[in-house]
């Protein structure tokens, strides 16, 4: 998973340590006060982030989806633990992984004005209906060439020209910096390098 993106959740075990209740009103919820609530490495989420209370099914087990925060916690890390408590003082645990950003470059060398595809994996995801919507920045050594908008995975492919700018060696091949920020987000930022061959020289024998 990345930051941003919605994941399901499903608890397993509490349908042992209960029995089934057919009344939607009786089952067990995770209210969304007190102490029963969605945790995230301790922290609560909020009503403005889960929709409570969340009521049990039949055997007592639960189930709905939840976005992972971006915040400045979240990106540093790799892995974030989820906690539920519900209103019977029920606990479970769990973790979910968390994608390091990267990009890769096709083909990773070529000419200047030649196109070029950079593709991003792991970056911050957007969600149709938010306030704000992340934007990629890409750029050639200095020269911006691109910008992207990650999807609901945080992937995102995109094409750009190599500047005709660029200098290439004439005695060897020039390595050139592309990178990839997120315009809102300056410490989610990578970079992989492009080749631009230099002029070549034919010797034959006479």
């Amino acid at each position: 998973a990345v930051p941003g993106q919605v994941v399901t959740l499903k608890t397993q075990g509490f349908a042992e340590s209960m029995d089934r209740r057919t009344d939607r009103s009786e089952r067990i919820v995770i209210s969304g006060n007190g102490d029963s609530y969605i945790y995230i490495d301790g922290n609560r989420l909020l009503h403005d982030s889960v929709d409570y209370p969340i009521v049990s099914d039949l055997l007592g087990e639960f189930a709905t989806t939840l976005r992972i925060p971006i915040d400045r916690d979240t990106l540093a890390l790799s892995q974030i633990e989820v906690h539920v408590e519900d209103n019977a003082g029920r606990t479970a645990y769990g973790t979910v992984e968390l994608q390091t950003e990267t990009i890769t470059l096709e083909p990773e060398e070529s000419l200047k004005g030649s196109k070029v595809q950079v593709e991003g994996n792991g970056f911050v995801a957007n969600v149709t209906g938010d306030d704000v919507r992340y934007k990629v920045l890409i750029k050639y050594g200095k020269t911006s060439v691109a910008t992207a908008y990650p999807d609901k995975s945080g992937s995102f492919k995109k094409s750009f020209i190599v500047p005709s700018s660029v200098l290439a060696n004439v005695l060897a091949n020039s390595s050139n910096e592309v990178t990839v920020t997120v315009e809102q987000l300056p410490s989610m930022s990578v970079k992989a390098i492009h080749r631009v061959p230099g002029p070549e020289i034919d010797v034959r024998h006479t």
